[in-house]
Formats: C-alpha cells, sequence, structure tokens
C-alpha cells in the first residue's frame, strides 16, 4: 500500500497538481490513456490496451463521484500492468488475489484523490466530517469516510 501512496504521489507531481484537487483535466492529460464514459457498460468500470494506448471506460448511470474514483482506480490497474505478472510469478500460490488488487486499486484512488497531507490540512483547518472531506475532494462521502479511516483522523466524525 505504500508503493500504492508513492505513485499517487507522483502521479500528482508529475500532473503539476499543486493544490488539494485533482480535476478531472488533470487525468485526462496523462499521456497514453483515453478516458471515456459509456452506457449499459455493466461495471464501474474497466480499463483495455488498444495498441500503444489505454482506454479507461466508466459507465455513465454512475454518479460523478464514483466514475472520478472508478477512473482513479482504473489508472492503478494501467500503471500495475506489467508488474502484475511478475507478482503472479513471484506469489507463492502463483497469483495475486484478485481482492487484493482490488484493494490496492482502490486505495491509490483514494491517495490520488485525497491525498493525506491536504486531508490532514483540511481537517485541522475545520473540515471535520466526512461530508465536507467529501466536497472538498469532489469524491462520496463513503470515500471520504474511508479515506479518514485509512489516515487515522476523525473517527468520532466518520
Amino acid at each position: 500500500f505504500a508503493i500504492a501512496e508513492i505513485q499517487a504521489q507522483k502521479l500528482r507531481q508529475l500532473l503539476g497538481v499543486t493544490g488539494a484537487m485533482i480535476t478531472n483535466e488533470h487525468l485526462r492529460s496523462i499521456p497514453g490513456i483515453i478516458i471515456e464514459t459509456v452506457s449499459n457498460l455493466g461495471v464501474s468500470g474497466a480499463s483495455r490496451k488498444i495498441g500503444e494506448r489505454w482506454i479507461v471506460l466508466t459507465d455513465q448511470d454512475e454518479s460523478w463521484v464514483r466514475r472520478r474514483f472508478t477512473t482513479a482506480h482504473e489508472i492503478k490497474h494501467i500503471l500495475d500492468d506489467k508488474a502484475v505478472g511478475h507478482l503472479q510469478e513471484a506469489s507463492p500460490e502463483g497469483t495475486v488475489p484478485a481482492w487484493f488488487t482490488e484493494r490496492v486499486c482502490d486505495y491509490f484512488a483514494a491517495c490520488l484523490l485525497m491525498p493525506r497531507m491536504w486531508v490532514k490540512r483540511a481537517w485541522t483547518s475545520g473540515s471535520q466530517d466526512a461530508a465536507d472531506i467529501a466536497e472538498l475532494f469532489d469524491v462520496s462521502i463513503e470515500a471520504a469516510r474511508i479515506r479518514l479511516q485509512q489516515i487515522e483522523i476523525g473517527r468520532a466524525h466518520v
């Protein structure tokens, strides 16, 4: 999980994000990744490699904040595409459990959209509940609640 957080910080840095909020414009500016919203996808999101480019698909029937989180989640899958094969080879059972991969991708998405430093700043500046954090970072209240738990702040208010 520490590597996922470092990757999220590095990606924000490479994209020139200097404030709390990473915008969809930032996400859409990642070279080699095309982000599309489609109807009736059947899942929240998916990513596919076509030639040298990746396409991230999100379901338009999902809420705006859900699509943002899903996009960030799928970006982690893309970042780890080549590493997954190496991890599976090194794994004692020969595979990394899908549930673990999904949790790491969710953690990366939370770190990318709600960086630890900015969440702590917001918290100490008076945004001391999940709804405030969700609004500040343009995420769902549930995503904000989970991120506050990950950072281990505000247990009484989440």
